[in-house]
């Protein structure tokens, strides 16, 4: 019964990780489409934006697949420092920001 069953439950993880995946990039690309300025309207221009933002996303999982374990951790490291270093900007804007209108009521 449960060996039955398995490949069952297998299809189901699969398609509900090529779901997961397709949702995220679609997130990922909507995102940067609302960075670029709009189009008017003009559907052959926002079918060329799409194309490249894909294209660039195409092109960093192919990146990303031919590199080994060491650069893959290499990366992983830096982007660690990048994210330290804005979380650190980030608390500072906020003890910033909170200063300018406190002295503005006083």
């Amino acid at each position: 019964m449960v060996e039955r069953m398995l490949y069952v439950f297998y299809f189901a993880y699969s398609t509900l990780a090529l779901v997961s995946a397709v949702i995220q990039w679609h997130v990922g690309k909507e995102l940067f489409l609302s960075q670029l300025p709009s189009t008017g309207g003009k559907p052959r221009s926002k079918l060329r934006q799409e194309v490249v933002i894909l294209g660039i996303f195409a092109a960093g999982t192919l990146l990303l697949m031919r590199m080994d374990q060491y650069n893959l951790n290499m990366l992983g490291v830096f982007l660690l420092h990048i994210r330290w270093y804005g979380e650190l900007l980030l608390i500072l804007l906020l003890f910033w920001c909170y200063w300018m209108i406190r002295r503005r009521r006083a």
